[in-house]
């Protein structure tokens, strides 16, 4: 019958710490180193097969947790796609500040030559005249038609500063993006951009420019000469 765990420790350990002395016969100190090697090859014996075990459960463990694991970050990653694609990324509108001006833009439509782009959004931001962004960027859901030419979004968009606190130089930039499932990526087609005095409640049509996009808006190329733009709406908020 095997002994347990903790009475074979203690017995090996009982043999190593016999007291010896000078007086002690051949035959005592024989049998004593005898004890010895008997307890430490026990000793490993234990630890090597407890050690087994453990490693057994561990990699049974592993594998039950990367059968579970991938298959979440997958589903949650494939969520949170999905609803970034139906919901943007958009803001709510800033509470209003009494003498202070809020922007929102509402987004009709732009127009190209091959319209025929797969989930088109917008990428809006506000930059300065070094091309820093000044507010948070933020994404349009999915273009809700293609109609024509015409690549419909109908959405609102809140400026996420005061007209006030825009200083001279910024300009809001509009970066239309769309999915090209050959490089499997998002890529960029054309972008258009609102500068500070052209910040006036009513319709506005911006150009389209080619990429890369320059924010700095010194080497502007236009994407086509067919008057194909992007067409906003402006409201000013006051209080």
């Amino acid at each position: 019958m095997r002994m347990s765990s903790v009475t074979l420790i203690e017995n090996a350990l009982r043999k190593l710490l016999l007291p010896t002395s000078p007086a002690s016969s051949p035959e005592v100190a024989e049998s004593l180193e005898a004890c010895s090697s008997d307890s430490t090859a026990e000793i490993r014996e234990l630890f090597d097969s407890n050690s087994d075990e453990m490693r057994s459960n561990t990699e049974v463990d592993n594998e039950r947790a990367e059968d579970k694991i991938p298959a979440l970050e997958e589903d949650e990653f494939a969520d949170g796609q999905l609803r970034r694609k139906m919901q943007g990324t958009l803001l709510p509108r800033l509470p209003l500040t009494p003498g202070k001006t809020l922007l929102s833009l509402y987004i009709e439509k732009i127009g190209l030559k091959d319209a025929g782009l797969i989930d088109p959004y917008l990428t809006i931001s506000v930059r300065d005249y070094l091309g820093v962004a000044m507010t948070a960027i933020q994404d349009t859901p999915v273009a809700s038609l293609i109609k024509d030419n015409f690549i419909i979004f109908n959405v609102a968009v809140e400026v996420q500063k005061c007209i006030e606190y825009l200083p001279s130089g910024v300009a809001v930039f509009f970066e239309l993006k769309h999915f090209k499932p050959k490089k499997h990526k998002k890529s960029l087609k054309c972008y258009g951009f609102l500068e500070r005095d052209e910040i006036k409640p009513g319709a506005a049509v911006l150009e389209l420019y080619q990429k890369p996009i320059d924010y700095r808006r010194r080497k502007l190329k236009l994407l086509t000469v067919k008057a194909l733009y992007l067409h906003l709406h402006l409201t000013l908020h006051t209080m």
